[in-house]
């Protein structure tokens, strides 16, 4: 996916299910992150690594009805 693309999504509010950031750009990253944020109809989490995350991923939660959107900045294992 491209910028452009990325920019469509957000306008039309479209959310896939992975986005994944890279390069130098850290405050563009983060701009973009929280445009997807404010887009999306749920829980934001922001997490420190994916390891955190997974095993949120795998319970199935009668107290979990909202979807979730998890938000990981800098893990260094993957």
């Amino acid at each position: 996916m491209n910028l452009m693309e990325l920019k469509k999504d957000i306008a039309d509010k479209v959310n896939h299910p992975l986005y994944m950031f890279t390069g130098d750009e850290i405050a563009i990253r983060r701009i973009y992150t929280k445009k997807i944020a404010d887009n999306f109809d749920g829980d934001v989490v922001e997490a420190d690594s994916l390891d955190e995350v997974i095993p949120k991923l795998k319970t199935n939660s009668l107290f979990m009805s909202k979807k979730c959107l998890f938000i990981i900045y800098d893990d260094k294992t993957i």
